[in-house]
């Protein structure tokens, strides 16, 4: 029952935050904070989500990447939850890991003239390239037999472009 509640509040709360993305009514911070500590709290949500699976959990922060950050910490952690939750949920074995590094070829868009890159990578059951281009779309995903293997409501992906998009990046899968 707990269980079960919990995965039906997840997406009453994802659906209250995509209507208000669109509708334009949801704001986005612009704060400090310690983009270290963000991960962490993270993984310490993640890490109990594995289920037991054999499957190695890590992140790696480069060296040259400043921990202090302008932005919005709570849907950057939403948007790190979410991806790694469909990491978790399609890798049945392997690794599952996130990366941040600085990007080099794009422009500036913060005051410290620094862009991050935060990749996420999996040894799950991967997506089929004539499918890539309709997981970040609402209610979608890649297969209709995901959804009734896997479950899901579409809308995490979704909302990860929200977000993402509205802090000013982009977002794609490779």
């Amino acid at each position: 029952i707990v269980l079960s509640g919990n995965l039906l509040l997840g997406i009453v709360n994802d659906i209250l935050d995509f209507s208000k993305v669109e509708a334009g009514k949801l704001k986005f911070e612009s704060i400090d904070f310690n983009l270290g500590h963000i991960v962490e709290e993270v993984f310490k949500i993640i890490r109990t989500r594995l289920g037991g699976k054999p499957v190695n959990l890590y992140y790696e922060i480069a060296s040259d990447v400043p921990l202090g950050i302008i932005g919005d910490p709570p849907r950057i952690k939403q948007i790190f939850i979410n991806l790694l939750d469909n990491a978790i949920k399609f890798t049945e074995k392997g690794e599952i890991g996130l990366s941040v590094s600085l990007q080099t070829s794009s422009p500036p868009s913060t005051s410290a003239g620094k862009t991050l890159r935060f990749t996420i990578q999996d040894t799950g059951i991967g997506i089929p390239e004539s499918r890539k281009n309709r997981v970040f779309e609402s209610f979608a995903q890649a297969d209709i037999s995901t959804t009734r293997i896997y479950g899901g409501s579409g809308l995490g992906l979704a909302l990860c472009k929200n977000y993402v998009e509205g802090m000013g990046g982009q977002i794609w899968v490779e």
